[in-house]
C-alpha cells in the first residue's frame, strides 16, 4: 500500500511538473516554449499535405497604462481576462498561449484566410465588448491582431511569429 501510495505521488507531481512546463502559470494558456513546438510541427503539416493555417499575434494596447496607474495584480487581473475572452473568441481546437507581457499567440489549424479573418474579427469585438474596472476606472480592453498565412512554404516558427507581430 506505501508503495502504491508514493508511486501515486511520484504520478501527481510528474502531471504537475508537465503542466508547468507548458502553460503560463497567470493565464493557465499554454506558454511559449509549447507555442514553438507546436507551430514547428504546424508548419511541417502545413508543407507536407497542403493545408493552410494561421497564426494571430495579439497585443492589448492599453495594459502599460493599466499596469503603471493601477499596479501589477489590476495588470494581471486584465491579463486573465484577455486570456478568457480570447480563448472564448477562437474555435475549440485552436491554440492559443501567452507570448509575453501583454502578448498572445494563436494557431488556427487547417483555415481558410477568410475563415481566420472572421475569427479575428470575432476576437476584436469580443475584446471591445469588455469593460474592465479597477479602483473606479474603466478601461475598455482593446487589442491589435496580426495575422500570418501558414502555406506550403517553409518559414521557421520564429519568422512566422515575427510576420503576425509586424502585421
Amino acid at each position: 500500500t506505501a508503495l502504491e501510495d508514493t508511486i501515486r505521488a511520484l504520478r501527481k507531481r510528474e502531471g504537475h511538473l508537465r503542466h508547468l512546463a507548458n502553460h503560463d502559470p497567470l493565464t493557465g494558456l499554454y506558454n511559449r516554449h509549447r507555442l514553438i513546438a507546436e507551430l514547428e510541427a504546424e508548419i511541417t503539416a502545413c508543407a507536407d499535405s497542403k493545408r493552410r493555417s494561421a497564426l494571430f499575434f495579439i497585443d492589448l494596447d492599453q495594459f502599460k497604462y493599466v499596469n503603471d496607474t493601477c499596479g501589477h495584480v489590476a495588470g494581471d487581473d486584465l491579463l486573465k481576462l484577455a486570456a478568457r475572452q480570447i480563448h472564448h473568441g477562437v474555435r475549440t481546437d485552436d491554440f492559443v498561449a501567452r507570448f509575453g507581457g501583454d502578448e498572445f499567440v494563436v494557431l488556427l489549424k487547417d483555415i481558410s484566410r477568410q475563415d481566420a479573418k472572421a475569427v479575428a474579427t470575432q476576437v476584436l469585438e469580443l475584446m471591445r465588448s469588455v469593460k474592465h474596472v479597477e479602483q473606479d476606472r474603466v478601461f475598455n480592453l482593446q487589442c491589435s491582431v496580426g495575422i500570418a498565412a501558414i502555406s506550403n512554404e517553409r518559414f521557421s516558427a520564429h519568422e512566422l511569429i515575427a510576420q503576425a507581430d509586424i502585421a
